[in-house]
């Protein structure tokens, strides 16, 4: 329910650029179980994935194939470059995987270097409001600038991030988790005071509204999370 729509926003992107659902070959990294490539899997997407976690990646094996093959590959800390250096792929994606990466330069340009990829598919976490709200309710758990991200993006820095390595912004969908966030917070704040009657009534009038919200969010293009698909130029 989660990834499918992912991987429908970069089939129907793709299309726009002519290509078809057999012409796309995709490397996921950071691919833990291979939820991502169990979603263009099932709309007849050639996708295989690598992670650093074994565990992961011996799960979505048996999940994703049912024991009939091996998408997913085991791979060391640093071994995705190598990997994205010699793919044959025309897609790189990665959902969620940019903000922890240790190396990120060295992975761009790994991307920048392999002529056979023409596009990378990412989701990121953004500087946002998310973050002010973290910043006002710093006794709630951090989701946002939590210590496993080692970094956060604004528009300005994914554009110089796709010049850098000879690409460009080619599309971009918006859906944060900033009222979520917000959200949370205040249910929390009021439930640690003993609020729990109040914390009942302002759930009941507050998450319909929710989606809503959050779209006025996404449209200011201050949100927490940006999916966007680069193209090499």
């Amino acid at each position: 329910m989660i990834y499918v729509p992912k991987a429908q926003f970069l089939i129907d992107c793709l299309k726009k650029d002519g290509l078809e659902a057999s012409d796309i070959k995709d490397l996921d990294i950071g691919a833990g179980c291979g939820y991502f490539v169990a979603a263009m899997h099932s709309l007849g997407i050639r996708s295989t994935g690598i992670d650093v976690s074994a565990t992961e990646v011996e799960h979505g094996n048996a999940m994703i194939g049912n024991g009939t093959g091996s998408f997913l590959e085991h791979v060391g800390l640093t071994d995705s470059i190598g990997y994205i250096k010699n793919t044959d792929a025309n897609v790189i994606s990665a959902i969620g995987v940019l903000e922890h990466l240790i190396h990120l330069r060295k992975n761009l340009d790994a991307v920048r270097d392999n002529g056979n990829i023409k596009y990378l598919y990412a989701s990121v976490p953004m500087f946002s409001f998310s973050c002010a709200f973290e910043a006002a309710f710093q006794d709630c758990y951090n989701r946002h600038m939590g210590g496993t991200h080692t970094h956060l993006f604004t528009n300005e820095s994914i554009r110089l991030m796709a010049e850098s390595i000879g690409f460009e912004v080619a599309y971009e969908w918006r859906f944060g988790s900033d009222i979520n966030d917000l959200y949370r917070f205040i249910s929390v704040s009021m439930r640690k005071n003993g609020n729990e009657e109040f914390a009942d009534l302002f759930a009941e009038k507050f998450t319909p509204l929710m989606d809503k919200l959050q779209l006025i969010l996404d449209e200011s293009e201050f949100s927490s999370e940006l999916h966007f698909i680069l193209k090499r130029i």
